[in-house]
């Protein structure tokens, strides 16, 4: 497997030259051992989210790394407790990784789930770069998945959730459109990073908060929804007037860009807008080439015509990667890791 890097720049003039194309990052065995079959446990390392310039690893339940790709430095996080017998009493779930402004650190979230009544209740733990342990949210109460509350046919009721490592982060907050704290309803979750609670809000009204074609977009200081229409376009919603201040001031959902795709006979692989960035730009993935919107000059720019292959590698994330030069204390100088000996930067 490789990860590569695209630059999509921040302008959109067709008189400047363009970037350089797809540049090789890395490369990493998809399976530790390719004879065999099973992609749960036989999974080499799993890049689940990048945040600022870091890459989030996944090298086993339980075990992050996070690495910084401009500097080559890498750092750990904290294992969840228990050891194997937390790994088989308790499911957990990647719900966010984001930066904490007041602490400067660099924080993932977990739902951790018990597969049985013996092992203890559904919580949240945190999870900082650099810290010793994880630590609990004692005054949040979760939610079980699936939730016993809602009756097997429900709409709500959910075995997963798919995207809960990927929320839009705004103003201090991660939003998610599917979430075990929306219960019985439609609405929104958000999470306060700095209060460390949740609430609800309205969606967008393209979705019912299970329609897999909508995602949350946090672009150029706003939130966005993005839907994929019947023509195979792109509509992007933006929550109007909601902003840093209390969250009784939500806004309101309103249609403001539509984005035209080309006909594709790979078509039944659906385009989606998959990134949103501070400079304007929504990276829209198509199954023939990555493009770029910007909301503000509302102009497209194709900028890469190599095909991310979803059929093989469904799960491999795309994401804004700004080049981060900031020192963070919690690498301590630690270069590559012994736990992942076939990870290999490339030239």
């Amino acid at each position: 497997m490789q990860m590569d890097a695209l630059p999509i720049g921040a302008h959109h003039d067709l008189q400047v030259a363009p970037a350089p194309g797809r540049r090789r990052l890395a490369s990493f065995p998809a399976m530790k051992d390719p004879e065999r079959l099973d992609l749960t446990d036989n999974r080499y390392c799993v890049l689940l989210v990048v945040c600022d310039g870091l890459l989030l690893f996944r090298l086993d339940v339980g075990h992050y790394v996070v690495c910084n790709p401009t500097t080559r430095r890498w750092a750990d996080l904290p294992r969840l407790p228990g050891g194997s017998l937390y790994v088989i009493e308790h499911d957990h779930r990647e719900a966010g990784f984001y930066f904490h402004p007041p602490s400067g650190e660099y924080r993932l979230l977990c739902h951790c789930n018990p597969r049985s009544t013996m092992a203890v209740p559904a919580h949240y733990a945190v999870l900082s770069v650099g810290a010793v342990e994880p630590r609990r949210l004692e005054d949040v109460q979760a939610t079980p998945i699936p939730n016993p509350a809602i009756p097997q046919g429900h709409p709500n009721y959910k075995t997963k959730y798919d995207n809960l490592i990927a929320p839009a982060a705004l103003h201090g907050r991660l939003h998610w459109l599917e979430h075990p704290e929306a219960g019985l309803t439609d609405q929104m979750v958000v999470f306060d990073t700095v209060a460390e609670t949740f609430s609800r809000m309205t969606p967008p009204p393209v979705t019912s908060g299970s329609d897999s074609l909508v995602n949350l977009l946090s672009t150029d200081g706003s939130l966005m929804a993005s839907r994929i229409t019947a023509g195979l376009s792109v509509d992007l919603w933006v929550l109007e007037g909601y902003g840093a201040a209390a969250m009784d001031v939500v806004g309101r959902w309103e249609l403001r860009h539509r984005v035209d795709l080309p006909y594709h006979p790979l078509a039944c692989i659906l385009p989606n807008a998959v990134a949103g960035g501070d400079d304007g730009d929504v990276i829209l993935g198509t199954p023939r080439a990555m493009r770029v919107y910007n909301v503000r000059t509302k102009t497209v720019r194709i900028v890469d015509d190599e095909p991310i292959d979803r059929l093989r590698f469904p799960e491999f994330p795309v994401g804004l990667l700004r080049e981060n030069m900031v020192p963070h204390a919690f690498f301590h100088d630690r270069g590559h890791p012994s736990c992942l000996p076939l990870f290999h930067f490339l030239p």
